[in-house]
């Protein structure tokens, strides 16, 4: 393309001053008095019209051949043409693993846009910043989310406020005593915030109190959490 505009130009330039000269001629004529230039100045109009005719590279173009399609004309120089590769070879960057579904899904798609293996990877790095920009993004919403949670808890009417810090233990003590590992690692993901849980495991670990199964003592074998919220007097029908 660049090629082109740089031709055309020249050839341009070249019929320009063929033209001038040949303008010259024409409105100096009076000047044949002054012998030699007058000379001078016929000569140069010749040599620029012949100029303008054979074209910037002084090669006259073929019959129905413009310049501008002699200069698009390029050089067989043995390169191959760029375009897909027989594999698309992906470098992610740093962090990010390749999902080898996903690419082997988009190959033909990459194929069908003729797309080189420098432009794929441009192509897949930029999705993949996306990607990691999404995943910070949901992981910097999710930890606000167990802030607030926290806070809604310390501010509950039921068991917050100026009781808060004597009710975590009664939650606690429902979670150490019933809590499978899988639940504790749940709650340390940011679930142990949530103001509903914190709720039921407070009255979880208030019945637990009251039936004597962690605290009593004298219970022979701890109750499950079905057993204590069942057998609890506010869980029996009313008669």
């Amino acid at each position: 393309m660049t090629t082109d505009t740089t031709a055309t130009g020249e050839t341009t330039q070249v019929a320009d001053t063929g033209a001038k000269a040949a303008e010259a001629t024409t409105t100096t004529g009076t000047t044949v008095l002054t012998g030699d230039e007058a000379s001078k100045t016929a000569e140069g109009a010749e040599a620029g019209a012949k100029g303008a005719e054979t074209g910037a590279d002084g090669e006259k173009p073929k019959e129905g051949e413009t310049e501008g399609d002699k200069s698009k004309e390029k050089p067989d120089d043995g390169s191959k043409p760029e375009g897909p590769p027989e594999k698309y070879e992906f470098t992610m960057p740093e962090g990010v693993e390749l999902d080898a579904g996903l690419a082997e899904k988009v190959d033909p798609i990459l194929r069908e846009l003729n797309l080189t293996n420098d432009q794929a990877n441009k192509l897949a790095n930029a999705f993949a910043e996306h990607r990691v920009s999404e995943a910070q993004r949901q992981s910097d919403a999710y930890a606000q989310q167990v802030e607030d949670w926290g806070k809604q808890a310390r501010e509950d009417k039921e068991f917050g406020g100026a009781a808060f810090e004597q009710n975590v233990p009664l939650a606690q003590k429902a979670i150490a005593q019933f809590g499978t590992p899988e639940l504790k690692t749940l709650l340390a993901d940011g679930l142990g915030n949530h103001p509903e849980l914190i709720r039921f495991c407070v009255k979880v670990g208030k019945a637990i109190g009251e039936d004597g199964g962690v605290d009593g003592g004298s219970a022979a074998t701890p109750k499950s959490p079905a057993d204590v919220l069942f057998d609890h007097p506010s869980s029996k029908p009313k008669r």
